[in-house]
Order: C-alpha cells, then structure tokens, then sequence
C-alpha cells in the first residue's frame, strides 16, 4: 500500500539513469479504471534557481545529506505499479509532508490541476 508521505529513490523513466528522491502527495483511483495513480515530486539537490517554496535538509529526511528543494514543476502522475521499480524509503515525517503540501500551495511552479487536488494543510 503506498500513501501521501511515502519516499521512492528510483527513475521514472523505469530507465533507472537517473534515480532521485520522489515523495508522494495523493493516491487516487480516477474513474472509470481500477488502477491507481499518485502524484509524486522529486527532490533534487539545491541550486540558485531552486524553487524556495519548500527547501529540504539534513534531519528532514534519512536520505538527505544537503541543502534540497521539491521540484514541483516536475511534478508527475504515475501508477503506483511503478513505483515497485524504485526502492522504498523512510517515509516522510507528518511535519515534513504538511511542509511539502503547503509548498504546493505557495510555489509558482505548480501545476493548476495538481495544486486543485492537493488540500491546503491549514483547511
């Protein structure tokens, strides 16, 4: 079972090139089909044109060794099939992931439809 908060380290290509930390925002099942879909973001290290609406760092997370952001604008909707490919990770902490989530609310990477799922933690 995979649920908001979750860590996969692997490449969503299934190509394995170019693996990184992804988190899960939301599990969904869309209708009319059986299978489901999450909505997952990476996190990548930081740079000067990181996207500060949720920078990540040491204590954050077992995985993360330096200063990181979410990449929102690289936001995907993938099976959750496929996230079997990946390695499974510590999850998120519940403070963290109300952090990543309320970034989605304040980046101006974020896509439309993805930021009219995702709840603002403070409703």
């Amino acid at each position: 079972m995979v649920a908001a908060g979750d860590a996969f380290h692997f490449d969503p290509d299934l190509a394995g090139g170019n693996p990184h930390l992804w988190v899960v925002l939301h599990v969904f099942t869309p209708e009319l089909d059986t299978e489901e879909y999450a909505w997952i973001v990476s996190i990548t290290t930081w740079n000067a044109q990181g996207d500060d609406a949720c920078q990540l760092n040491r204590g954050d997370h077992p995985f993360l060794h330096h200063l990181s952001y979410v990449f929102y604008r690289k936001a995907l909707q993938v099976p959750v099939a496929n996230l079997a490919a990946g390695h499974k990770r510590e999850s998120f902490s519940p403070a963290v992931l109300r952090r990543i989530l309320l970034g989605v609310h304040t980046s101006r990477n974020v896509a439309r439809k993805l930021r009219q799922i995702i709840r603002h933690p403070g409703a």
